[in-house]
């Protein structure tokens, strides 16, 4: 009997499914998409299951024939993460949120905004993830290498995120509003603003914007309407009502 490969247990999803949950009046709640994974320092992040040896035979000659041992797996050990003592466990080695890049798990440090983005702190430039807890104030610029989750508007702002860029509330921007995406955007609405976006965008409205997608632009909850201005979509728009009578 050949011995048993090991395994990794992962405890964390290697893609994080995004899931629009619309109530009944065809709304989609943008301030819970459940886009981070967030991890605490000494959290488990992967199990090693170890191989098991394997157990030799003998045929009808009495003749010993020989097992094969399982092979040992790898841990996907990545930046801020570190093995155990044990070495059957990937452990976080800070908190913040837990993504799967190319081969391995790594653990992205994420900033705390616990107000609005405006002259009490200055412009925002960090290479993990950013969670904003009120406004981006006209003027003023948030970019961060990981994603940015704004619970409140864009409003006159610019926003560059090296990932996925979710504004509960929407954006209402200005002349100087530009938004820089390299994976997807969900935002309650788009307003007078110019945006960049790698992969999709999903809203409820886009009113008087410039809009330039690599993938799809989807419009269907909620209003569901594109007002003035430009879309281009490298794949397909999905709206409810392009134009209006005005």
């Amino acid at each position: 009997v050949d011995g048993e490969n090991g395994k990794v247990i992962e405890r964390f999803a290697r893609k994080v499914e995004k899931h629009f949950q619309v109530d009944e009046y065809d709304r989609v709640d943008y301030t819970n998409l459940n886009l981070v994974q967030n991890v605490g320092k000494g959290d488990e992040i992967c199990a090693l299951v170890p191989p098991t040896q394997g157990q030799p035979g003998k045929n009808v000659l009495g003749q010993e024939l020989p097992a094969k041992d399982g092979r040992k797996a790898q841990l996907p050990k990545g930046r801020n993460t570190e093995i155990s003592e044990d070495g059957l466990s990937l452990i976080a080695s800070q908190a913040g949120n837990v993504e799967f890049t190319g081969r391995t798990f790594q653990v992205k440090p994420v900033m705390e905004i616990d107000g609005d983005v405006d002259y009490s702190t200055g412009n925002i430039n960090f290479l993990g993830d950013v969670h904003i807890q009120g406004d981006v104030c006209s003027g003023f610029l948030v970019r961060a290498m990981g994603n940015i989750h704004i619970d409140g508007v864009v409003s006159g702002g610019s926003v560059e995120a090296g990932g996925d860029l979710v504004v509960a509330k929407g954006i209402l921007g200005g002349e100087q509003t530009t938004i820089r995406v390299h994976r997807n955007i969900f935002a309650k609405y788009l307003e007078n603003c110019r945006v960049y976006v790698r992969e999709n965008l999903q809203t409820d409205c886009i009113i008087s914007s410039s809009v330039y997608c690599g993938g799809e632009v989807l419009v269907q909850s909620g209003r569901g309407k594109i007002m003035g201005g430009w879309v281009w979509a490298a794949r397909r728009i999905c709206a409810n009502a392009v134009g209006s009578q005005s």
